[in-house]
């Protein structure tokens, strides 16, 4: 019987259906005495040739996903989302319809292109209306996630972007995907993974046929342009640092219930030196809240060669994404075990790896920030795939794959050579440490204001922000005791919260991790622990 009905829709869809059509247009044609438009011949040929092979390659794609022949009569048991069904939910009827159009182009019957095809496509949607609501039914919010993911006629703006980026990756880092079995065959869940790298979300995105909605900090948000191109460009979800973002939650759970895909860095931030940051714990209370959403990790190598927080430019390196095993956690689980796994299976792992291009010293200053020889501040330059201390002339070599060697060839990570050079208490014996020029703003609403061109200086018990001399404006004087949090974002712009006010320091001729630093150090002396630093 089966077969039968095979036979029967062969027939009809691939044979009697398509005759039907071009009958009725010869027919119309004869009735009403309109000429052949040969003059449509050329783009009939072309809309020909694009559609036949995407045609034969949907019905294969089909039947190699499912083990069926593609029968509505015989509904696949999941969701085909891999390839033209990546981009295009009904792919089979779309190009079936541009193969006959473009057929009726190169014939040239005016019928068949301006009343038969018109007629034929109105009622193709109203099958397709049928048939979706159908799959809605049977598929819940995984078919409603699809349907956010792959359209109808015109690819999303999110297919645009994955094509441009795909195309730059093809030219300069190639991405090869480990072990893609471990994809999720349906949504929704959470995908997790390290960040060390502005590409971080693009590269994850590239590798998956799902549209993904990455939780990312307010600080993005701020401007209205780069809210537009976040929120409704990207999907992204705003959230708020240092306090219960309530809006940032309603979206997670909306998305979560209409079948999306949230994405997360449980780090926080990007790392600055490449090492894993330790995980942050709303993550696992996120994860505790929705224990029947399971958690994709996906752990992504050579990003931090690619292009490092504290590099202004992109290098050149192949990336590895690996796709790791479903995790679940169980209401009431351990906070700390959940991070663990989590962080056992995102850790990135660049062995075979290495960057592919020179200058990989430039900015390197924005992290290593002093010389471990002479033990000055901001002294280091830049030369190449070198820089050198212009103090005391002692000359370090940055590798493609980061390690920092000196004169005696000893190699150490970015991340050891920063532990060694990290600002800790015998820097703070003094009684005011003041920076060189830095532009002070203020938020304002979600915005952020200029104040002045000034500088920071910091105290035992308080920062203050300093004018030039050149505004009227007056210091701003912060106690340290009331700073809840002391963050870097993008690499060279200091915000300091005080439970009341944000302030953002972006120095000229600095590391804002400098000042991240000597704040957190100096905290922790007289208070015995640092403010929030990411």
């Amino acid at each position: 019987m089966k077969a039968l009905v095979i036979l029967i829709y062969i027939l009809f869809f691939w044979l009697l259906l398509p005759l039907g059509l071009f009958a009725s247009s010869r027919f119309l044609d004869a009735a009403f005495g309109w000429p052949l438009l040969s003059v449509l011949r050329p783009a009939g040929l072309v809309l020909l040739m694009i559609s036949l092979p995407l045609l034969m390659l949907a019905v294969v794609q089909y039947t190699k996903s499912t083990g069926n022949l593609p029968v509505s009569a015989f509904p696949a048991g999941s969701i085909v989302r891999g390839g033209v069904y990546s981009v295009w939910r009904h792919p089979i009827y779309l190009f079936f319809t541009a193969l006959l159009y473009g057929a009726g182009m190169v014939w040239g019957s005016p019928s068949m292109i301006l009343a038969v095809m018109p007629a034929f496509i109105t009622l193709e949607l109203l099958y397709i209306r049928v048939e979706e609501a159908f799959l809605a039914r049977r598929f819940g919010p995984d078919y409603r996630a699809y349907q956010e993911q792959a359209r109808l006629v015109l690819p999303g703006l999110h297919h645009w972007r994955k094509l441009a980026f795909g195309v730059l990756a093809c030219c300069w880092f190639p991405i090869r995907v480990i072990h893609p079995e471990n994809l999720p065959q349906q949504a929704p869940f959470f995908i997790v993974s390290s960040h060390r790298s502005y590409l971080d979300p693009f590269i994850i995105e590239y590798c998956l046929p799902y549209r993904l909605h990455y939780v990312a900090t307010f600080e993005v948000f701020r401007r209205p342009l780069s809210a537009f191109v976040f929120t409704v460009l990207f999907g992204c979800i705003a959230k708020k640092r240092y306090t219960s973002d309530l809006g940032a939650m309603q979206k997670i759970r909306s998305t979560l219930r209409q079948g999306g895909v949230i994405g997360i860095f449980p780090e926080g931030e990007r790392s600055f030196t490449g090492a894993l940051l330790e995980l942050k714990a709303p993550v696992a209370r996120l994860f505790l809240r929705y224990p029947e959403v399971p958690v994709f990790p996906v752990a992504v190598s050579g990003n931090y060669f690619l292009w490092p927080r504290w590099g202004r430019r992109l290098r050149r390196c192949p990336v590895r994404v690996e796709f790791k095993p479903l995790l679940r956690f169980r209401a009431g689980q351990d906070e700390r075990e959940i991070l663990a796994a989590v962080a056992a299976a995102i850790r990135p792992d660049d062995s075979g790896l290495a960057c592919r291009r020179g200058g990989l010293a430039r900015d390197i200053g924005l992290i290593l920030y002093r010389c471990p020889s002479c033990r000055a501040f901001d002294r280091l330059e830049a030369q190449g795939n070198d820089f050198q201390c212009a103090a005391c002339g002692s000359r370090y070599a940055l590798d493609g794959r980061y390690a920092v060697r000196d004169a005696d060839g000893r190699p150490l990570s970015i991340d050891d050579f920063y532990q060694q050079i990290r600002v800790d208490r015998r820097d703070l014996e003094t009684d005011a440490i003041a920076s060189k020029a830095a532009d002070i703003s203020i938020a304002r609403g979600s915005a952020l204001a200029g104040l002045f061109h000034g500088r920071l200086v910091l105290h035992q018990d308080r920062i203050v922000l300093e004018p030039d001399g050149h505004t009227d404006v007056p210091a701003r004087s912060i106690p340290l005791r009331q700073v809840r949090a002391a963050t870097i974002e993008k690499a060279d712009r200091l915000q300091v919260y005080d439970g009341q006010d944000l302030f953002q320091a972006v120095f000229h001729r600095e590391s804002a991790r400098k000042w991240q630093d000597f704040i957190a150090a100096m905290a922790e002396k007289r208070f015995g622990a640092p403010p929030i630093l990411r």
